[in-house]
């Protein structure tokens, strides 16, 4: 259901795409979009009390999330992000599809999920092929894009707006993304 009301995957078979007959849509068990349709409907029907802050330790390599209840949580697939503002970068940007994100209020969270079951990361986004001298990979894109949502930007607004805590995930179903292995924190 998420996959329909979300556009994200399916497609046609061939008679159709040719015009010559009327069938439904034909998602594979192995689409990545059908998998993370799956997993955010799962999530959003256990507690999060039990699974969430063991989910991210185990992510993050560390004990920083005690069991809690999350205030607010929400769980969304596919969230779709602005153009990131063209006057913090030296190229035109376009906008950013988020695999899952989570928020939550206590204290104010947010996760950026990149699911990434069968295919790699990509070494580079719409509109930016590294030419600029700046990275251009889908990661480091998503972490850019997180961050600035988060307001962690110098900001020249009216108001000073409060600053978000900002993780991001490669979820796959094995180590070793070569992006995710030449980030250092």
């Amino acid at each position: 259901m998420l996959i329909e009301l979300h556009h994200q995957a399916g497609t046609l078979c061939q008679p159709a795409k040719l015009g010559q007959q009327h069938c439904p849509l034909i998602v594979r068990s192995t689409s990545e979009d059908n998998i993370t349709a799956h997993l955010v409907q799962s999530l959003r029907l256990i507690h999060p009390r039990h699974w969430l802050s063991d989910f991210l330790n185990r992510a993050l390599g560390c004990q920083r999330f005690a069991r809690q209840v999350y205030r607010r949580l929400r769980i969304e697939p596919w969230v779709s992000k602005p153009a990131f503002p063209r006057e913090l970068i030296p190229w035109k940007e376009g906008n950013t599809e988020v695999d899952i994100q989570m928020t939550w209020e206590n204290p104010p969270t947010t996760v950026f999920i990149e699911c990434k079951y069968g295919s790699p990361l990509s070494g580079r986004t719409n509109q930016n092929d590294g030419s600029h001298g700046f990275p251009s990979d889908q990661l480091i894109r998503n972490i850019r894009v997180g961050l600035h949502e988060c307001r962690c930007y110098a900001s020249s607004g009216l108001f000073e707006s409060t600053r978000r805590d900002f993780i991001m995930i490669v979820l796959a179903p094995d180590i070793g993304q070569p992006l995710v292995q030449g980030v250092r924190i």
